[in-house]
């Protein structure tokens, strides 16, 4: 193959050595060019390839190709270098070549103006600009690659962050293309760690292929315990490539759930190339023979080996691993001083140097490239970045989170290295105080102090020695022929999460020192990358976690205590604790033989007003919910909760009617309910809404069935409504005597905050303009909050939520160091309340919440810029006099076929009453719909079901009596398909709607009943365009006014 780049030749009019240090951007060149070998990153052999350009004018051969790292820019104009793939190297080039053509191919836009050539990487949010010079060539800058710290670092810290190797494995290792400093030097830890018997020789046949033939074992009990409770160490070892896999186990009988995980995980990594496990090589250890995992190998086609009774070095492979492992894990804890405790964590990181070591066996070659190479051939996972390797146990300094410091405040936290977290390229860190694991990715190191020395650690007893590693050694040759009976223990599949700190660093969880559910861990980082098929990660639950973390207004106890506002949490603990004594909560007593005891823990909050300014400092003391039994310390834990469209239908009927509306919050609520349990420390929500019910009613007041948060009071003509959400409540009335004699009677019921003028309720900001009628319901400052707390205050604004075109896809592999997920948490809660012109995009991204990377975290921030643009956008409730009283109107539409994921529909509908938008919906159909008529009519059923319970509700709070309420006589369904309005007319199945589902026709007989009626609507007046589609600047504005979503300065004007 010959490939064409004629536009560099040997030109004496040009001075070729300006040109070393830059590409020249090539519009007829086929691929990428460099003359220099040395700015070729992780350069590897290819197939040989001719080319048409060089001094000479010949053909030459390339065979070698790498990345370049060229210098950018963000888009913040600041200098950053991104890599180019796949240049090849031709010494006989005249000029480095960028081929624009393969630049193109990449999904970079490349534009010339002028002068001005621009290439702009979408994905990366990155640029490169050249302005032509003289010789009238566009250049672009090439970095170098560099490896300082290969001349500034000595070789003995190579060697520790290597994890102390042996001398001849050291000399295999090369840092970015560059030798290592000779190691002369004698190492007492690796003397003290790996000293033993002359080894026994033994010819196992390598494999040929990976997963062929996997090696297992298992190593302990330890001594000690680690860090979550773990005993024993359990091993899978691939025969081909020498790749390792650990699990930190507290029980032998966990190793059918490790060997199940390990086969699952091993052949969706493998699924491209269709490898399969073979054969596992195993000891005679009981684990191994249980018949249920006979009959799991028997299920999946996997051959048991297993070696003689009392000769382990039958299977050499998995006792030389593990007697490398330990010995490394002895070494770096010698090195580091560490605690014993720590011995697991320490283990993770030894199997990951050991995957990525040069290994003799493989000829030098690493049991990672393999791995990963095998796996995927043309992915760049099989690259290891050693320079991100530090000392294990030295000091760590990590960036503090600005948002949790004041500018006072010193911006880094001082810890202790101890890991790797490869799949963010962070690192796992001890906080030796609080003995947290953090992950970071912000980290200075000193690799010359160790805070757990010796010499500056009080308590020595817990510093690891080798006094006892003897035993731990001597435990390799006997721990896995003995056979351990765990069957009757029972089993809880639970995994020990962390709190991944991606940029900065935050608060995790502290360790609990109570005794633990007995579980299987899997703490190992090898065979972690996700496949193309996503399910969930292990990561799914911390965003709810790491929200509260992030949250200035709800620190923990420790943040509290360090910030400038120390005294005002103290006062607020105190009245907390004076609440619990005069509610006699509880009494100290002796936990019974047959009792459950409970932790619990400060919950700190900021209360603020409408404006966003603190009026109040919240503590309160609560256990942990998650540690109580069932049946043991609670049997329900239901309270009730406001729905949202009640509370629109009562603003909308407030502005309508001009209703009074008040607000008040139950001090101190949760300590009036009665216990129906002995609970050591733990009150649930539901024994207050117990309460507050039983006292809402003895005041006659009427709950209700559609929203069991709606309680009704009626004297004649006179009316009372009282909303709850938890312990606080809105009050609508329209007599000033009603509330103030429920107000009277309630304060002898519990102790009541009383606002006359709500503003805010819920985090929602209520503006209420009485001469004119009006209410508008917004979450300015919230909104604000969110894009102060993703960095996007100063940001410029778009037009539109969502790029136009845009088509994203599920990632290959999860990047966790996005905030993705807490970005579409925060979003959401403003779409449902407020926002229904977000509604669509955020439902959009969520769909990746578990297969996301760059891309789409570069959406949700054109999602924040668009909220940054209408942050002071809200829903209008203004007086209607033109709007029937009886009438409730729904707009309904589908995209069809919009989910390039699924194939399948998208419906939304939003529905008014007396000129107000009470509720709104944009949602994923559940099945496939087989024409556009079908996805519509597939949406009029959906909104007709939620117009069913809005006439029943608004029937219940209208002025007439109860028992004869039904005000709401005309319920109008518009959709813009005349199709599918015509199918909900139709009485009778036929032969384009026999398919669908029966569940679905249901409206044809409320539109028999003339309980509903369908009609057709322009698609041009369609407000629900919205909700379904990612629309433009100039239909989201038309959809907004319809449903009276404006802005502050809209109404002014």
């Amino acid at each position: 193959m010959i490939e064409n780049a004629y536009v560099v030749v040997h030109n004496p009019d040009l001075d070729y050595y300006s040109f070393t240090g830059h590409f020249i951007a090539d519009s007829g060149a086929s691929i990428h060019l460099v003359n220099d070998y040395k700015m070729l990153i992780d350069p590897v052999k290819c197939e040989p390839r001719l080319i048409n350009t060089a001094k000479s004018g010949t053909q030459v051969q390339v065979d070698t190709k790498g990345s370049v790292r060229v210098l950018a820019l963000n888009h913040l104009n600041q200098n950053v270098s991104i890599d180019i793939p796949n240049v090849f190297y031709c010494p006989e080039l005249a000029a480095n070549l960028l081929s624009i053509k393969q630049i193109i191919k990449s999904g970079a836009d490349v534009s010339f103006l002028n002068n001005t050539m621009t290439i702009e990487f979408k994905n990366e949010d990155i640029h490169i600009s050249s302005v032509t010079s003289g010789n009238e060539l566009w250049m672009v800058s090439i970095i170098k690659p560099e490896a300082p710290q290969i001349a500034g670092l000595c070789a003995n810290i190579w060697h520790a962050r290597f994890g102390h190797p042996s001398t001849g494995a050291y000399r295999q290792y090369r840092v970015d293309g560059g030798k290592l400093p000779d190691k002369s030097s004698f190492c007492s830890h690796c003397v003290k760690g790996k000293i033993q018997r002359k080894p026994f020789k033994s010819h196992l046949p390598i494999s040929s292929r990976p997963l062929y033939r996997i090696y297992s074992d298992i190593m302990g009990p330890m001594p000690v315990p680690s860090n979550n409770g773990s005993r024993y160490i359990l091993t899978f070892i691939d025969c081909c490539t020498r790749y390792s896999k650990i699990y930190l186990i507290k029980k032998k009988s966990d190793t059918l759930s490790c060997f199940k995980d390990y086969v699952n995980t091993a052949e969706n990594l493998m699924s491209s190339s269709q490898f399969k496990v073979s054969f596992l090589h195993t000891d005679r250890g009981g684990e191994y023979n249980s018949n249920e995992f006979n009959a799991y190998t028997k299920s999946k086609g996997i051959s048991i080996e297993q070696a003689p009774a009392n000769t382990p070095q039958q299977n050499g492979v998995a006792e030389r691993y593990n007697r490398t492992l330990i010995q490394k894990v002895l070494a770096i804890m010698s090195a580091g001083h560490l605690p014993k405790w720590l011995w697991g964590e320490i283990a993770v990181t030894a199997a990951t140097l050991i995957n990525v070591a040069p290994s003799s066996t493989l000829n030098s070659d690493t049991p990672h490239r393999l791995w990963w190479y095998s796996s995927d051939p043309k992915g760049s996972h099989h690259k290891f970045d050693y320079s991100h390797l530090r000392t294990i146990g030295c000091r760590a300094y990590a960036v503090i989170n600005k948002e949790k410091r004041d500018k006072l405040t010193s911006k880094a936290s001082e810890l202790i290295m101890i890991g790797y977290d490869l799949l963010s390229k962070a690192y796992r860190l001890l906080d030796p105080t609080t003995k947290k694991i953090i992950i970071s990715r912000n980290v200075d190191f000193n690799e010359t102090h160790f805070p757990y020395s010796v010499t500056s650690q009080p308590n020595n007893s817990e510093v690891f020695d080798f006094d006892s590693s003897d035993a731990l050694l001597e435990s390799l040759n006997t721990h896995s022929h003995v056979t351990e009976n765990d069957a009757s223990a029972q089993q809880i599949n639970q995994r020990d999460e962390q709190n991944p700190v991606p940029d900065d660093l935050g608060d995790t969880s502290p360790q609990n020192n109570s005794p633990q559910p007995t579980n299987t861990t899997d703490t190992s980082i090898a065979l972690s990358r996700p496949t193309r098929s996503c399910g969930r990660p292990d990561f799914y639950g911390n965003p709810v976690a790491h929200m509260s973390q992030q949250n200035p207004d709800e620190p923990t106890y420790r943040q509290a205590m360090a910030s400038e506002n120390r005294e005002q949490w103290i006062a607020a603990m105190q009245t907390e604790f004076n609440s619990l004594v005069q509610y006699n909560v509880g009494e100290l007593v002796e936990l019974p033989p047959d009792g459950h005891h409970i932790g619990g823990m400060w919950r700190l909050k900021v209360k603020r007003d409408q404006f966003g300014e603190i009026i109040k400092y919240k503590a309160r003391w609560v256990a942990f919910g998650n540690h109580q039994i069932p049946g043991v310390d609670f049997d329900q834990t239901y309270a009730s909760v406001g729905i949202s469209d009640t509370l629109r239908i009562l603003l909308a009927l407030t502005v309508n009617e001009d209703l009074e509306m008040e607000q008040f919050d139950i001090a101190t609520a949760f300590l009036n309910g009665r216990m129906e349990h002995s609970v050591y420390i733990q009150q649930a929500h539901r024994q207050f809404n117990i309460d507050l019910k039983e006292k809402l009613l003895s005041l006659k007041f009427t709950s209700t069935f559609d929203d069991d948060s709606l309680y009704i009071h009626r004297d004649g003509d006179k009316f009372i409504y009282i909303h709850m959400h938890v312990d606080d409540g809105l009050v609508f009335s329209n007599s000033k005597e009603m509330i103030a004699q429920f107000k009277e009677d309630f304060m002898k019921c519990y102790s009541l905050k009383w606002n006359e003028n709500p503003s805010l309720h819920l985090g929602l900001k209520i503006t209420r303009d009485r001469p004119n009628n009006r209410i508008m319901v917004s979450q300015e400052h919230y909104l604000k909050e969110v894009l102060k707390r993703f960095d996007m205050s100063d940001s410029n604004p778009n037009k539109t939520p969502l790029p136009n075109n845009i088509t994203l896809e599920k990632a290959n592999q999860i990047d966790n160091t996005l905030p993705f997920q807490q970005a579409i948490g925060c979003l959401s809660f403003a779409a449902i309340c407020t926002r229904p012109d977000i509604q669509y995009a955020v439902n959009y991204l969520a769909r990746f919440s578990a297969c996301y990377d760059r891309t789409h975290w570069t959406a949700v921030k054109h999602l924040l810029r668009y909220v940054k643009g209408t942050i002071d956008r809200g829903i209008i409730f203004a007086k209607n006099d033109e709007s029937p009283k009886s009438k409730l109107t729904a707009y309904t539409d589908a995209d069809y076929d919009s989910c390039t994921l699924t194939r399948r529909s998208t419906t939304g509908h939003g529905i008014m009453w007396r000129g107000c938008l009470i509720s709104w919906k944009s949602k994923r159909q559940r099945t496939v719909a087989l024409s556009t008529t079908e996805a519509e009519y597939m949406a009029i059923s959906d909104a007709a079901k939620h117009l069913l319970w809005m006439r029943r509700m608004i029937s219940l709070i209208s002025q007439t009596p109860m028992e004869t309420a039904d005000v709401i006589t005309d319920m109008e369904l518009f959709n813009d398909n005349n199709g599918a309005v015509f199918l909900s007319q139709e009485s009778a199945i036929n032969q384009r709607s026999k398919h669908i589902d029966i569940r679905y026709h249901f409206i044809r007989d409320l539109v028999k009943d003339k309980k509903i009626r369908t009609s057709h609507i322009d698609t041009k007046s369609m407000p629900a365009d919205m909700l379904t589609k990612n629309a433009g600047a100039i239909v989201i504005d038309r959809c907004r006014k319809i449903f009276n979503i404006v802005s502050l300065r809209e109404i002014s004007e």
